[in-house]
């Protein structure tokens, strides 16, 4: 167990403490159709009633190596409303140490109140660069045509003063564990019309090869 208490210090113990933070704007974390993070869509089909299998995966630039843990949220989760609900969530490394759930909150504005998200946190560092980190199962409690689920940050963050409004993942540098703000946050379509550009439908494989053009899809 002493191997995971630097994660949790980082990630869930020290909110007030200003560890050493920066930003990433190279860095995406995003929602996707498949387990590969080379060649998977950030779309595909729900079926009502049917367990749907999604990933999150993380998208890292040059000289980013792994990752020890990650603070974010989805929306569209909330069963009352968005009518999907999550069934479960797996890490895809071994090793993880949930805390809390991913469905943010209803009111995801800069001034909400409401809480939602989760802590990811693995006890050794989850090298190998950009690769998926969770496996979730959701389900649709009804037909849905163009439904989005979009990565956010926590609700609220661990660290409000370092960083209010930004997902992060900390770093393998232990035993700094740096947290690093993510600058571009990835969303997914359950059903697309074909019409609908809510959320820009690519493939990881088309964003790998070409990266410099699709870097105004995700930036803030």
């Amino acid at each position: 167990m002493r191997k995971l208490f630097p994660v949790i210090l980082c990630l869930i113990v020290l909110p007030a403490v200003a560890l050493a933070t920066e930003d990433c704007a190279e860095c995406r974390l995003g929602i996707f159709d498949g387990p590969d993070i080379t060649n998977s869509n950030n779309y595909g089909s729900i079926d009502p009633f049917v367990a749907k299998d999604l990933y999150v995966g993380i998208q890292l630039p040059p000289g980013e190596t792994g990752v020890t843990g990650i603070e974010f949220s989805i929306t569209g989760l909330i069963p009352a409303t968005d009518h999907i609900q999550l069934l479960s969530t797996e890490g895809i490394a071994p090793g993880l140490l949930p805390v809390g759930s991913a469905p943010a909150p209803a009111d995801t504005s800069a001034a909400s109140v409401g809480t939602g998200g989760m802590n990811a946190g693995w006890g050794t560092c989850v090298s190998g660069g950009s690769q998926m980190l969770l496996h979730l199962q959701v389900l649709a409690l009804q037909p849905v045509v163009n439904h989005v689920f979009r990565i956010m940050r926590k609700f609220p963050t661990s660290n409000p003063v370092n960083f209010p409004n930004d997902a992060v993942f900390t770093r393998c540098d232990a035993p700094n564990y740096t947290t690093v703000k993510i600058k571009k946050l990835g969303c997914y379509t359950a059903n697309w019309d074909g019409t609908s550009q809510t959320c820009p439908l690519l493939s990881t494989a088309v964003v790998d090869k070409t990266w410099s053009a699709v870097k105004t899809l995700y930036s803030n």
